[in-house]
């Protein structure tokens, strides 16, 4: 629920000032060029004679007032383009187009049009907005494992106490990242539903910003304060202009993952047009989608609550593993042989309540992880040993998407994917997301080594299959061969890895767009250990493929969508 509050005294003059600034340029400027005599068009046209005497005669002055008059209608036109352009876009509430040349001037008038804003505006405010929020949500993150340690219970809540009282010192943030024809009124509008707490932006991001908070550069990743979502209730979102399921999530419920919660809720709704929400990747402008309230969020947490007569009536909830350390472990150990007599029973206790509770953790997670991958719309091609090929086709889905959004006419939005179609999208989204980022770094670590290959003269490595998992790239040769540094050979140099988290600068020159050295690497499987295996069919060149005729029929269509 949102209410309407107008701007302040202050804001509306600033406002008024811009307002006629704005008019200043485009009405006054051309009317003090024409009071002085600087008009644009001439009396009468000039002559190729006229021209040639004004440049051989000698100078009185009439050349260079005649450059300041071209110079000021020209500087005049640019400004005028860019405002006139920047405020039809804010009406239209689109992103304004990147003029060639005019980044600076479009900056100007992109900062001038949202004061001029203020005084025409009324920013809508939530209605459940908390002061002393970021301080409650802090709390129940770090009142967790109270009860793992039953020896010693009063030191260990002492300093979880400690512990909660340090973490509220310090607000969550949330990464935005600045669009074009962004301002810290329009990301505090969209953030907070009021446009006049940009000075929390501007305070947070004071190192940034620097003297200059008006001015935002498009790809800049501001620090805004996370979404208190602990009591607010489900409402409702408005779709703006490059915005995603995920940033919507992000913003609204502090959360990114919990996109689907929004898709769920809001595919009923009828939107523009009398269509509806059916692919959780088109969403268009005006949309309306249906937000959760925080319940949903918390209701799974309460089940990790084993003791339900904890002290002080706290509910124990799980706090990162890294708090876990500093606060209960360190002193137990020392204490426990001083104090308990029978030195094998102290230490036996904390374990296995600590133990278990990682495991419920565990089972919590996977238990969530199952459940997607058994939901009847689930496509095993896509799962298992295919979450590359899935992988792959997201962010070829991606790819595809935003070009059709960058190309659609103003207003409209792109064509709707059948509904047969939204199994394999569904899937795609719920299995090859967490694939994306691996398969970014192989396909970029085989370009970079092709490129560094081609740099040095020699030739690419004969390779017959690819191990991706357990944080590494491994390449398995079918031959003896060198691969340059950063890759990590064997003795006998037919097996050659690098961690994915290497920087991929070091794994060769970025020679633009290189194409694919092993273009006919296909996915296999996954083997028991957990790594999925890519087979290079080129090198193998006559495959044989034995077992279960359907099995074996599914995996040969399975092979050519796997080739780029």
């Amino acid at each position: 629920m949102t209410t309407p509050t107008h701007p302040t005294l202050g804001q509306r003059l600033t406002g008024l000032a811009a307002s006629v600034a704005v008019l200043g340029i485009l009405v006054g400027l051309p009317a003090l060029f024409l009071a002085i005599g600087a008009s644009p068009v001439p009396d009468q046209a000039p002559t190729l004679d006229s021209i040639k005497n004004a440049l051989l005669a000698p100078d009185d002055g009439t050349l260079v007032l005649g450059l300041f008059k071209v110079i000021g209608w020209a500087a005049w036109a640019f400004m005028a383009l860019s405002l006139v352009v920047e405020a039809i876009a804010r009406l239209r509430n689109i992103q304004a187009p990147q003029l060639p040349g005019l980044r600076l001037p479009q900056a100007g008038a992109r900062n001038l049009i949202g004061l001029a804003a203020l005084l025409f505006i009324a920013a809508p405010i939530t209605a459940q907005a908390a002061t002393a929020a970021p301080a409650n949500a802090a709390a129940p993150a770090a009142v967790g494992h109270v009860h793992a340690a039953a020896v010693d219970q009063a030191p260990v809540q002492q300093d979880v106490k400690v512990e909660v009282k340090q973490e509220r010192q310090a607000p969550k943030t949330v990464d935005h990242a600045v669009k074009p024809g962004e301002s810290l009124w329009s990301i505090a509008e969209d953030h907070f539903g009021d446009g006049a707490r940009y000075k929390e932006i501007a305070e947070l991001n004071r190192d940034l910003l620097g003297a200059q908070p008006s001015f935002l550069e498009p790809g800049w990743v501001l620090k805004l304060p996370a979404p208190q979502v602990k009591d607010a209730p489900a409402h409702q979102y408005g779709v703006q202009s490059g915005d995603t399921l995920s940033e919507i999530a992000q913003e609204q419920l502090g959360d990114a993952d919990r996109w689907p919660e929004i898709y769920q809720a809001s595919t009923g709704l009828a939107q523009p047009g009398g269509v509806q929400l059916t692919d959780p990747d088109v969403i268009d402008v005006g949309w309306t989608l249906n937000i959760p309230g925080a319940d949903n969020q918390q209701q799974p947490r309460e089940v990790g609550s084993e003791d339900p007569a904890s002290p002080e009536g706290q509910q124990p909830v799980d706090p990162p593993a890294e708090e876990k350390p500093p606060v209960v472990q360190e002193p137990d150990v020392p204490e426990v042989p001083e104090t308990a007599a029978p030195e094998t029973e102290a230490p036996e206790v904390a374990p296995p309540q600590a133990e278990e509770l990682a495991a419920a953790e565990v089972d919590q997670v996977d238990d969530s992880e199952d459940s997607v991958l058994e939901a009847p719309w689930v496509l095993a091609g896509l799962t298992g040993g295919g979450v590359l090929l899935s992988g792959a086709l997201l962010m070829a889905l991606r790819s595809r998407r935003r070009a059709a959004f960058r190309n659609r006419p103003p207003g409209r939005a792109i064509a709707a994917p059948s509904p047969e179609l939204a199994p394999v999208e569904m899937t795609l989204n719920a299995t090859g997301a967490a694939a994306v980022a691996t398969v970014e770094f192989a396909d970029e670590a085989l370009r970079r080594l092709a490129a560094a290959v081609g740099a040095q003269g020699t030739t690419m490595p004969p390779l017959a299959a690819v191990e991706l998992g357990h944080g590494k790239l491994t390449l398995h040769l079918s031959a003896p061969a060198t691969v340059p540094v950063p890759w990590v050979g064997s003795p006998d140099q037919t097996h050659w890895h690098v961690t994915t988290d290497t920087d991929v600068d070091q794994l060769g020159p970025d020679t633009g767009n290189v194409e694919p050295p092993y273009p006919l690497l296909a996915t296999i499987g996954m083997s028991d250990t957990g790594e999925t295996w890519l087979l290079n069919c080129e090198e193998l060149s006559t495959l044989t493929i034995s077992g279960d005729p359907t099995y074996g029929r599914d995996f040969a269509r399975h092979l050519p969508p796997s080739w780029p």
